[in-house]
């Protein structure tokens, strides 16, 4: 489905806002919304369904009919077999014509000045080429009332651009202290390194920031909060239970360890990573239990140290 190009500001360069679904149909429209209303202007909007079984491609049709005269163009992908998160966030980025990207799931949602902030602070550091910003994390709870987590993590402003990306790269090699629905990244730099890593189809972030820092892109950071994170009560990662105090992306994690960290570390970090993925994969196994959980944190406790104090 395309939509015609308008003509906006030519002082305000092309935002592509690539927002993937996959039954989505209960969030997508209020996603929507949040690109609609934002104070910044030229934006393409791309949508790209990975095979929704609900109604989100209807949705998001009637929705893009009512409202592509705000955009400088409107494109709705869809494909009849499901291929996962990154194949998906792959077909949206080729599609895009943007100068920037503003990627985002199709439940997440972005605060009003969101992109106006983003590309003012991009025309204030040219050399800026990728940044990302703090998360606001909401649910709506069971009176359907928005209650937002406040507390929000400042951890990422230790990736900023003062601070080199190899520098950088070494800090993402202990865990992904970015918020992905919070990136604003130039196009060019997909054209340059190529797109996400179809062969960890779980994960399309951490093993990105990996790669760019590596080959010396470093992140700016800008310290408000610019996106709106759901935390959906169907989410076992964010539901408490005793069942996932090791979560099923660990094997993720090290697929990830495997082909973009353990090359570059040093011989102790690559033995401390090792034995923490030998001891979720032995735990992963048990029953869990209060006393398996306590003997899991008690065993892992170099690690933790480790990663605290080096």
């Amino acid at each position: 489905m395309e939509g015609t190009h308008n003509s906006l500001d030519a002082k305000q360069p092309l935002v592509s806002v690539v927002i993937v679904t996959y039954n989505s149909a209960p969030y997508v429209l209020e996603t929507l919304e949040s690109i609609k209303n934002q104070s910044y202007q030229n934006i393409e909007l791309i949508i790209s369904d990975d095979a929704s079984k609900d109604n989100s491609v209807a949705l998001c049709e009637s929705w893009l009919e009512a409202n592509k005269n705000r955009f400088a163009a409107t494109r709705l992908l869809s494909v009849s077999k499901n291929t996962g998160v990154v194949k998906n966030f792959n077909r949206g980025m080729a599609a895009a014509v943007g100068e920037w990207l503003k990627l985002l799931a199709g439940d997440d949602c972005l605060p009003v000045e969101a992109l106006s902030k983003m590309v003012a602070f991009t025309q204030i550091n040219p050399n800026c080429e990728v940044l990302h910003a703090p998360v606001l994390k909401f649910k709506v709870d069971a009176t359907n009332t928005t209650v937002f987590e406040n507390d929000f993590s400042d951890h990422p402003k230790v990736l900023n651009g003062e601070v080199p990306a190899l520098k950088q790269f070494e800090i993402l090699t202990r865990g992904c202290v970015v918020n992905a629905p919070a990136v604003f990244i130039k196009k060019t730099i997909i054209e340059r390194f190529g797109a996400f890593d179809t062969e960890i189809p779980n994960c399309e972030d951490w093993p990105y920031w990996l790669k760019i820092t590596k080959m010396g892109i470093p992140f700016h950071y800008i310290s408000e909060p610019l996106a709106f994170y759901r935390v959906r009560e169907d989410s076992v990662y964010s539901s408490g239970s005793l069942e996932f105090y090791i979560t099923p992306f660990y094997k993720t994690e090290y697929n990830i360890f495997k082909k973009y960290i353990m090359p570059y570390v040093s011989f102790y970090q690559k033995y401390i990573t090792e034995y923490d993925f030998y001891l979720k994969k032995h735990f992963s196994k048990s029953k869990p239990t209060i006393i398996t959980k306590i003997l899991f944190n008690s065993l892992r406790m170099p690690v933790t140290v480790y990663y605290k104090f080096t």
